[in-house]
């Protein structure tokens, strides 16, 4: 079984990644390691119900779909078609033998998350109303969507959240016309009648079912390996789309959108607002045989595609893309997980672009050990680190077999990074004496521009790095007055072809090859 380890392309700043192909198997493509499977059994999301309009909440109409598919279990499974528009819904599990299938311009949107109080807030306030003229009375030009935004918090605070429940019931019984359009008051009326008949046009009940309170978003224990959650202590939030212990599952379509409405999140984690650690955009655990391509993923609360104890994995033809200053918003992050396969994709997020983990907390997932990873023909932009392999004293395990070839990086801080101890802890509660073990770790064929420092190696005292090998590795840029382009310690190895010249450490043999014999 092939298990890996920790973060392969590590991009802090502003990145992009076009990747042609990183396998984490013996396998050189990812054909064949899962069979796209025809499903003649087909439903629409709109035979249950399911809205496109980007305000209607679909919850039960997912659910509805797939607890169809769960239990009907039609031979050969189950394609659920998403429509082109827009399907608000909230986190939804999927099953085994199942193909959801986005159309062009389909939208799956998560529903945008707030607080109680930010929730109540945003239902109750809207633009200030229009002052026409102040004679006794106040006299309004009230549009539906507007509204006297201190009368209304008032209101809330004075009656409460069941006052609001009630008010639109009363609307017939106020002596006011409202146009057709709902441009205009045109009887005088005091102003807290005013304030109540614009608070009622203003507050729409579909729009704040648009919004759910983080309270009722769904948690789930943590991951047995990592034993808390990522950010937080105790459990984490839900994937928006979930999947456990299933298989034979695909996500596809013709470039539909998986919009996480992250931005919130994100938010709540600058504010240090966080209960419990965000949920990734998708997540399928203890899982095997499956397909996610041809669908973009967007704003991702946390992590977009988290595989973790999983086999028989592809991932291909798929778009990622996240703000550049979002957090933690990694691209795929494999865990803990065999024979994957990632290949053909564009990824721009805020952290990492593929992040290769095993258990453990983040930074350097490595406790289970990593070997047989194969990553080539990446091309790499605006990011912190290019190529980046880490881990930490207190994870143990063993690194071996990394291969990454035809790499080209341009705008990068570091070039190369691998690095033994990043002292990254959730606590003091680790083992100094479980060291990780780095070993056959092959680097060619990489070509950088604007590269400010073209690399780092530094392994531990008590476990060095040994057969490291830089081959055919060009990095060029502009390098700070009195720096070293390399820095390495611990370290042992083979250099071959490589501009600027690294460390003395890795010795240069005269041959031409790719270091196979000190590997």
């Amino acid at each position: 079984m092939c298990r890996f380890v920790v973060w392969i392309f590590l991009c802090f700043a502003a990145t992009a990644l076009f990747l042609t192909r990183l396998v984490l198997a013996g396998d050189v493509t990812c054909s064949g390691i899962v069979p796209m499977r025809h499903r003649n059994d087909v439903i629409s999301i709109k035979d249950f119900g399911g809205v496109g309009d980007g305000k209607t909440l679909n919850t039960k109409a997912f659910r509805a779909a797939i607890y169809r598919i769960e239990h009907l279990r039609r031979r050969g499974g189950t394609l659920l078609y998403i429509p082109p528009g827009v399907y608000l819904t909230e986190s939804f599990n999927l099953t085994s033998h199942m193909t959801l299938y986005l159309s062009k311009d389909a939208v799956i949107r998560a529903t945008q998350v707030r607080t109680l109080s930010q929730m109540s807030i945003q239902c109750l306030l809207g633009t200030p109303v229009a002052l026409v003229r102040m004679v006794g009375t106040l006299v309004l030009k009230v549009k539906l969507h507007t509204v006297l935004k201190l009368h209304n918090l008032l209101v809330l605070m004075t009656f409460g959240l069941p006052a609001l429940v009630s008010l639109p019931l009363t609307i017939d019984r106020l002596d006011v016309n409202v146009d057709h359009a709902g441009e205009r008051v045109e009887k005088q009326h005091s102003p807290w009648v005013l304030a109540l008949i614009s608070f009622i046009h203003r507050l729409n009940f579909r729009s704040c079912l648009m919004f759910q309170d983080t309270g009722s978003w769904p948690l789930i224990a943590p991951l047995p390996s990592y034993g808390r959650g990522r950010e937080l202590p105790g459990g984490r939030y839900m994937s928006f789309i979930h999947a456990d212990g299933v298989h034979d599952v695909i996500i596809t379509g013709e470039n539909g959108t998986i919009d996480g409405q992250g931005e919130v999140w994100w938010n709540m984690w600058r504010q240090r607002t966080l209960q419990f650690t965000r949920p990734n955009l998708i997540e399928l655990i203890n899982s095997r045989n499956i397909i996610i391509s041809n669908v973009i993923f967007k704003d991702s609360p946390f992590w977009n595609i988290h595989p973790v104890y999983c086999r028989n994995v592809v991932v291909q033809f798929v778009t990622i893309l996240a703000p550049h200053d979002s957090p933690n918003t990694d691209g795929i992050d494999p865990d803990s997980s065999s024979n994957v396969c990632i290949e053909d994709s564009y990824i721009s997020t805020g952290d990492d672009l593929v992040a290769v983990k095993v258990g453990g907390m983040i930074g350097s997932e490595t406790s289970g050990g990593v070997q047989n990873v194969f990553a080539e023909h990446i091309n790499l932009y605006n990011m912190g680190v290019g190529i980046h392999l880490k881990t930490n004293i207190g994870r143990g395990g063993v690194i071996r077999n990394i291969t990454v070839s035809n790499v080209y990086m341009e705008k990068a801080r570091t070039g190369i990074k691998i690095a033994g101890d990043v002292g990254d802890h959730p606590d003091d509660n680790f083992n100094p004496n479980a060291l990780p073990v780095v070993k056959g770790v092959v680097i060619r064929d990489v070509w950088g521009l604007d590269v400010l420092q073209p690399g780092s190696i530094i392994g531990l005292k008590n476990s060095p790095f040994t057969g490291i090998c830089l081959s055919k590795i060009n990095l060029h840029g502009k390098i700070k007055p009195g720096t070293a382009p390399w820095k390495c310690s611990d370290v042992s190895g083979a250099a071959v072809g490589v501009s600027p010249w690294p460390c003395s450490e890795l010795t240069s043999p005269g041959q031409t090859g790719s270091c196979s014999r000190f590997i």
